[in-house]
């Protein structure tokens, strides 16, 4: 929850437990990388108006974010707990996601997207509790951001039965953890219409 009291001492820009708007960090010349992927302005000369951009980096930092995972987290838990296999109360709860995450009922097209979603999600991740605990961390550093990206070609419509690519490693985080990132990692979250 964003601390909207007006003053206040500075905070570092990457501090995870920071509540307050980027006016209250702390900067020297040269601005954090994280802000300059969403139109930070150059702190060096003015401007009368900032300029808005919409490029790979911002999607990829919403695919490999600790703060986005952990608002995902959030969501998933928020959604309340798994459901059966049934499909009538997986719909449920992605109805129940949809009216948080966009405020409005899924459509029929994104409960079936999201039905599918979910079941390439637990196919990847009984892969990846099937796993060893020792297989080596080093090769599937990114695989939870691999597998997220193309699950989350699904939650956007842009290839609907485009599954995993086949060298995509396993992940440990749940289908709906994964599957309250993509929706926060879709287009519509990103911009008010």
């Amino acid at each position: 929850m964003m601390d909207e009291r007006g003053g206040g001492v500075p905070q570092a820009v990457n501090n995870p437990n920071s509540k307050k708007r980027t006016i209250y960090t702390r900067f020297s010349r040269n601005p954090d990388n994280f802000l300059t992927l969403f139109d930070y302005p150059d702190p060096n000369i003015t401007s009368e108006q900032r300029s808005n951009t919409n490029v790979p980096t911002q999607g990829l930092f919403f695919l490999n974010s600790d703060l986005v995972q952990r608002e995902a987290d959030a969501l998933a838990a928020r959604l309340g707990p798994d459901p059966a296999n049934s499909d009538e109360e997986k719909t449920a709860r992605i109805q129940k996601a949809y009216r948080q995450v966009f405020d409005r009922p899924a459509s029929e097209a994104e409960v079936q997207r999201g039905l599918r979603f979910l079941k390439k999600a637990d196919e990847l991740y009984q892969v990846a509790l099937a796993e060893p605990a020792s297989a080596p961390q080093a090769s599937s550093a990114n695989a939870p951001a691999r597998a997220r990206r193309a699950a989350a070609v699904a939650v956007d419509g842009d290839e609907e039965d485009a599954p995993p690519p086949p060298s995509a490693p396993p992940t440990k985080m749940t289908p709906w953890q994964q599957y309250a990132q993509a929706l926060l990692s879709a287009g519509e979250f990103y911009y008010v219409e």
